[in-house]
């Protein structure tokens, strides 16, 4: 907030043992209070726009009146247009290399790796590592870490996690899922990520925090045609609503043009298979359609799935509540792929809450029914196989266990052949007779009804589930688990994922607020890519990481098998106002390029105006804490495969020098890009 005091924060930071200068607090706190809310925007044409107004305001005005009203034209009026026209000729060239500054690819920082000892362990040939975790002087404040995030007791000591074998120190079963971050443990990082022989393809996850237009531009070259899906939820478009942790006071025309820049780059990343999903509100979906048409192309649209929400405003005398958000899909290309996903029923989910109510019952429960509460409540789930007017003459009729079923007249069976051979071996189709006999997979062919000899028998199909359709009102699509005002659900993620993707897969969010999409990918066995910038990448996303890799029961965990462990990396990209920070103007240049523009001539090196900022002046530094590997990895556009203290071997079979990389030629080629 404004009223934060600047000399408390350093006295506390003296206090702690560390050092630190006033100027250095107020410009983290400045540049914090920056980051979430400013956006930068350059134009292409700012040179031919200055060059209108100039001729609007000042030739046709003022000039062209005079010359009309045969007043001679003062010659001091001539000589500042021409500097006009020169000065405009300079804001252009400064504008285009700021331009170019920030369409940059930039480098990561203050990266690690969050481990579970489920991956660990089985690299871990004798269980060296292990044991120097265990002793490491980090083990405290990992120990202090996995109590705050509620995954281990308050009491319990590294002794109750590890337990001595004949080969040395390994973990309890029961802790095999404990996320370790290696940020504790810095000096032992290198060796552990060089137990892996295939490491980028080991990692389930990358989280980046930093602004998203400078993250995917930086990360482009490694990740392009290796995503499946991607799905983001951008903050709309709200005018003055507050309450949020990031800006939502765009007008329209800056919201789609945030938009079409980040979506322009992410269109590379995906597969020729992949999917692209966008969330949003009645305040931008006109605009949205036609941005998406425009940038993946009309043909490759593909649903406007409707998306449940939490109730609006109470209806008005002009318009009906608010209970849906849009869901764009496209596809990447006419390849895109996209699985069937099945639903409960809301006729299921109607008996299911009938038949929980009535278990809940004290006087039921006594009389231990309850297993005839669900026969019951199953048996209701069972209707004839549907039919359509119309008929079909191929393949009219459909058969079930060997006994052959025709339409009525002038009617077709809605279901094929096939999908009820499907039913039936998935026991959700049986014979009915009109005497009560059930037959079903299991009982053989049918050769008629053992009770009744009849021949009025009929098909049924468990109405539990039905294919995912473009409507998904049935469930809410936020969520308030993690205190995140925009949170998404993770059931509603996890159609979204299970349609859109595979085990195995990657699937990005470039707007990850909560981190909801990537908790959800993890659960259901995905890969996958997260991008925030915000304080809450520290305070929400990370730590809800490390609970999904441990285990945690939230979510879909509650409904599914949720995978648990994993291996994921994070990493940060500083800010452009960090690199400009590092960038001075090279005053002696000034007064040749003054005069350049006083004499009329063009200005072709305006680069040369811009110079380093000596080492150690500016705090803090953008080039402190280099991943190198990383930097590497994107650079080359390559995925790493194994490292050591002094080389990484790409993908491609080539190594490269970890150690030969320079720091400060990073930000001299970042001004040459």
């Amino acid at each position: 907030s404004d009223t934060i005091d600047v000399e408390s924060i350093v006295q506390e930071i003296h206090e702690a043992g560390k050092q630190v200068h006033k100027r250095t607090v107020t410009i983290a706190l400045n540049r914090f209070r920056q980051a979430p809310t400013h956006d930068y925007f350059f134009s292409s044409e700012i040179g031919s726009r200055l060059k209108d107004l100039l001729d609007v305001t000042f030739g046709k005005r003022c000039m062209r009146s005079m010359e009309e009203n045969g007043t001679p034209v003062p010659s001091i009026f001539k000589i500042a247009c021409a500097i006009s026209r020169e000065l405009i000729k300079f804001v252009s060239l400064l504008e285009g290399v700021l331009a170019s500054l920030w369409t940059a690819p930039k480098h990561p920082v203050r990266s690690g790796y969050v481990i579970t000892f489920s991956i660990l362990e089985p690299l871990d040939e004798y269980n060296m590592l292990v044991e120097e975790i265990a002793n490491h002087p980090g083990m405290e404040t990992q120990l202090a870490e996995w109590r705050a995030l509620g995954i281990i007791g308050e009491n319990i000591s590294p002794n109750d996690i590890l337990l001595q074998s004949l080969f040395g120190m390994r973990v309890k079963d029961e802790y095999s899922h404990l996320p370790i971050d290696t940020r504790h443990f810095k000096n032992l990082e290198t060796r552990i990520v060089s137990s892996f022989d295939d490491l980028d393809s080991s990692l389930d996850g990358w989280l980046v925090k930093g602004d998203n237009f400078q993250v995917l531009t930086s990360m482009a070259s490694k990740f392009k045609g290796r995503v499946q899906m991607v799905y983001i939820d951008p903050p709309f478009n709200k005018g003055e609503d507050s309450g949020y942790r990031y800006s939502v006071d765009y007008t329209d025309s800056v919201w789609l043009t945030m938009l079409q820049d980040r979506l322009t780059v992410v269109k590379d990343y995906l597969e020729t298979t992949g999917n692209m999903f966008v969330r949003c509100d009645y305040r931008g979906t006109l605009g949205l359609r036609y941005l998406l048409d425009d940038i993946f192309g009309a043909s490759q649209y593909r649903n406007e799935i409707a998306v449940g929400r939490t109730k609006g405003k109470k209806q008005t005398t002009t318009s009906l509540p608010n209970i849906k958000d849009t869901l764009f899909l496209y596809g990447a290309s006419k390849k895109n792929r996209l699985n069937e996903v099945m639903i409960e029923t809301q006729e299921a989910a109607t008996v299911h809450k009938v038949g929980n109510f009535l278990k809940r019952s004290k006087t039921l429960r006594e009389l231990d029914i309850a297993s005839r509460v669900d026969r019951l409540a199953d048996e209701m789930l069972w209707v004839p196989l549907d039919h359509r007017p119309g008929e079909r003459k191929s393949t009219r009729d459909r058969v079930l266990f060997g006994r052959t079923f025709p339409p009525p007249p002038n009617r077709h069976w809605i279901k094929t052949q096939d999908r009820i051979q499907e039913l039936g071996k998935a026991g959700k189709a049986r014979i009915r007779c009109k005497c009560g006999v059930v037959h079903q997979d299991g009982d053989g062919p049918w050769k008629g009804c053992p009770k009744c000899s009849g021949k009025n028998q009929r098909i049924e199909i468990h109405l539990d589930e039905e294919p995912l359709t473009d409507v998904w009102s049935d469930i809410s699509g936020y969520a308030q688990t993690w205190g995140f005002p925009t949170e998404n659900t993770e059931g509603m993620l996890r159609r979204a994922i299970l349609a859109g993707s595979n085990e195995g897969d990657i699937v990005m969010d470039f707007f990850l607020g909560s981190g909801t999409a990537v908790a959800t990918a993890h659960k259901l066995g995905r890969r996958w890519i997260g991008i925030e910038m915000g304080k809450h990448f520290h305070d929400i996303i990370l730590p809800r990481m490390k609970k999904v890799l441990s285990g945690h029961d939230s979510g879909i965990s509650t409904d599914i098998t949720a995978r648990k462990g994993g291996f994921f990396k994070y990493m940060e990209v500083p800010t452009f106002a960090a690199f400009c920070d590092c960038i001075a103007l090279n005053r002696d240049r000034v007064g040749d390029v003054v005069d350049s523009v006083g004499a009329g001539k063009d200005i072709d090196a305006i680069e040369s105006l811009l110079e380093l900022k000596e080492a150690g002046t500016v705090e803090p530094s953008p080039f402190e804490d280099i991943d190198v590997l990383e930097y590497i990895t994107w650079k080359e556009g390559k995925l790493a495969k194994c490292i050591n203290e002094e080389v990484v071997e790409l993908e491609s079979g080539e190594t490269k020098q970890v150690t030969s990389v320079d720091p400060l030629s990073i930000l001299q080629e970042f001004m040459n890009r």
